[in-house]
């Protein structure tokens, strides 16, 4: 049974001519059990790159949380020892005065 353009509405647009041949040409069950295969393939292709994405993002947010709280120590060390030279400053300036 051949299907005429107008049942697939606007889903016509997604394939090219070729695609559409090729899937309007299928019509035993192999050709659907292999395109299925392929599907399934690409599908867990696909769920094994987003999970070794996955891991790299965590391994990146890992890192930057570790680097966001040095810096965070970094600044609260270099806050207190202004600060302590400051008054190190003012002290001198007054006993000098």
């Amino acid at each position: 049974m051949e299907r005429a353009s107008k049942d697939y509405g606007d889903y016509d647009d997604d394939f090219d001519q070729a695609e559409m041949a090729r899937l309007r040409a299928m019509d035993s069950n192999s050709d659907w059990a292999s395109m299925l295969e392929e599907v399934r393939q690409r599908l867990h292709s696909i769920r094994a790159n987003i999970h070794t994405v996955s891991h790299a993002q965590d391994k990146q947010l890992f890192s930057y949380t570790q680097d966001m709280k040095m810096s965070e120590k970094n600044k609260e060390k270099v806050t207190m020892w202004s600060l302590a030279h400051l008054a190190i400053l003012m002290s001198i300036s007054i006993v000098q005065v």
